[in-house]
This record gives structure tokens, sequence and C-alpha cells, in this order.
């Protein structure tokens, strides 16, 4: 398969930082020598200027749209920072079988006390406590092994 790059494909894809590999043969070629008929591009020939201005406005235009992060409704009305959720603490009488499942558990990661379990947050532990979504009897598959990748990223 033969083909060629124009000048211009060149300097879009060097403005994006991606190297252009030419085969080795062109470039040992002597400079007086015309290249194959079956190697040259079949498009409208665009003056070196053209080209460069048109890269460059392409390169404008992509620096100019904003990221989607840096987007903001003006028009849209901010919301006051609600205060951080009250956390229920849940006791080893309320969710007798997960204390138990969580007491094996925690000795198996080598901690010494099972830290307090508090429900209204994301799955989080720490040494100070372990945080869950919902009610120990109304946790998920996905969120018993949220809770298993967090208790085995303390240790």
């Amino acid at each position: 398969m033969a083909f060629a790059l124009t000048d211009y494909q060149i300097a879009a894809l060097q403005a994006m930082q991606i190297p252009v590999w030419q085969p080795q043969d062109k470039l040992a070629k002597p400079a007086g020598e015309v290249p194959d008929v079956a190697e040259k591009v079949k498009s409208e020939p665009v003056s070196q200027d053209t080209a460069r201005s048109h890269l460059q406005r392409i390169k404008d235009s992509v620096a100019a749209k904003p990221a989607p992060s840096q987007t903001t409704k003006t028009d849209e009305p901010v919301a006051p920072q609600e205060a951080p959720p009250v956390l229920q603490v849940i006791s080893a009488q309320q969710a007798p079988q997960f204390f138990a499942d969580l007491l094996i558990a925690v000795q198996g990661l080598a901690m010494e006390t099972v830290p307090p379990v508090k429900v209204g947050a994301p799955v989080s532990v720490s040494q100070t406590a372990i945080t869950l979504p919902v009610a120990p009897d109304a946790l998920t598959k996905q969120h018993k092994m949220q809770l298993w990748q967090a208790l085995c990223a303390l240790s």
C-alpha cells in the first residue's frame, strides 16, 4: 500500500505532537528525482500559506472551546450549600449478624476493634469509623464489595 501525506497533513500531525514517519527510501532519493505517480496524493494543491492559516484556525477553535467542567449556566440559580447529613450510629444489637461478620473481617485484617458504624454517607472505612450509605440489612452486593475493598485498603 503506497500513500503519502501532504505538507498540510504533516503539519497538522506535528501540531498535535504526533511524529510523522517517512519511508527511508523517500528520504534517500536525490532532490531532483520525481516521486512515483502512484505515490502522489490525489487532491487539489493548496499553498503552504493557506494550509498554515487553516491549521492556525483549527488550533484557535480547539483552544477556544471551554472544557466541560468550565461551562456553567449563568441563568441557573446556585443552590445554597447544604449542611452535611447527620449520620446515624448503628449498634451491634440493631444488626447482630452484620456485626458478627464485620468482627470476623476486622480480626482477619489484624485490626484491634470494630470501629463505630454510621449510616448516611457513601461507603468509607477508617480506624475511627465505618460509614455505610444504608442500614446494614439493606446493603446491596455492590455496597458489600465496596465495604470489603475499603477494609482491605485500610490494612
